[in-house]
This record gives structure tokens, C-alpha cells and sequence, in this order.
């Protein structure tokens, strides 16, 4: 079997070509080692980029916040004008207690923030609030329940 001619190819011997058998091996573990790198990078960039694309679920409120006993979130009726569009609301203190809370917190993100001063007590012991503070609590509340720090 020392024909130069087995199985139909000729061999070559290894002298000829200039390759050892050690120089071949050593090339395939090289080529290994940089396919595994390869993929060690790959998994490392993507699980580094699906960290950064994630984004904070906004939680939409459902129904309305509990008052006491009352589910109204502290809001007693609105005052509209001839239109319907509301341009007060009648709330409890409670209300008014939550949103200087928020504000104290919050007035810096939002200029036109107000800390309800100009909110009027009523005999019933409720408050009457203007509707655009009635929209920066809103926004203040959004906000709170985002980072609810």
C-alpha cells in the first residue's frame, strides 16, 4: 500500500507542499478561537444593545383613583361653560393635598406648574380649581406614576 495512488487521489506528501502536520493543526485551532471570539463579541454587542432599547411601560390608569370612600379621584364635579368645556372643577382637600405633594416634587420639570393657590375653599369644605391646574396635576400624576420615586 505504499502506492502513490490510493482510493483514486495521489498523495502528496507533506514535505512537498511545505506544510507540517503541526503547522495545520495549529492554523485550525487559531481559525476556532477567532470564530468563538467572533461569537462571543456578537452575543455581547446584541445583548448590549437590547438593554439600551428598552423602554419603561407608561401605566395607564383604568378607572378612577379611591377618595375616601368615593372612587372619584377626588373630584366632585366640573364647572362648565356655556359650551361645555369645563373651566373649573370642585374638589375635596384630599385632592388638593395630592396635588401640592406632586407639585413639590414635580414644579421644577413643569414651569407653568402652580401650587394651587389660587384654589377657592367652598362652605361644603371642597375647592374649586381653575382647569389648567387641573391639566399640570394631570401631568404631575402621569409623571409620579412613571417614576414613582
Amino acid at each position: 500500500m505504499n502506492s502513490p495512488i490510493a482510493c483514486g487521489v495521489r498523495r502528496t506528501p507533506s514535505r512537498e507542499l511545505g506544510v507540517t502536520a503541526t503547522a495545520i493543526c495549529r492554523e485550525a485551532v487559531r481559525f476556532l478561537a477567532e470564530i468563538i471570539l467572533l461569537g462571543v463579541l456578537a452575543i455581547a454587542i446584541a445583548s448590549w444593545l437590547a438593554g439600551c432599547t428598552a423602554m419603561p411601560v407608561q401605566v395607564v390608569p383604568k378607572t378612577a383613583s379611591w377618595d375616601g370612600t368615593n372612587q372619584n379621584s377626588g373630584i366632585v364635579c366640573t364647572i362648565t361653560n356655556g359650551q361645555g368645556s369645563a373651566v373649573a372643577l370642585v374638589v375635596t382637600p384630599h385632592f388638593v393635598e395630592r396635588f401640592k405633594a406632586l407639585s413639590a416634587r414635580w414644579s421644577t420639570n413643569l414651569p407653568a406648574a402652580s401650587n394651587l393657590d389660587g384654589a377657592v375653599l367652598t362652605v361644603s369644605n371642597t375647592y374649586v380649581i381653575t382647569a389648567h391646574d387641573f391639566t399640570v396635576f394631570r401631568k404631575m400624576n402621569a409623571w409620579q406614576k412613571v417614576n414613582p420615586k
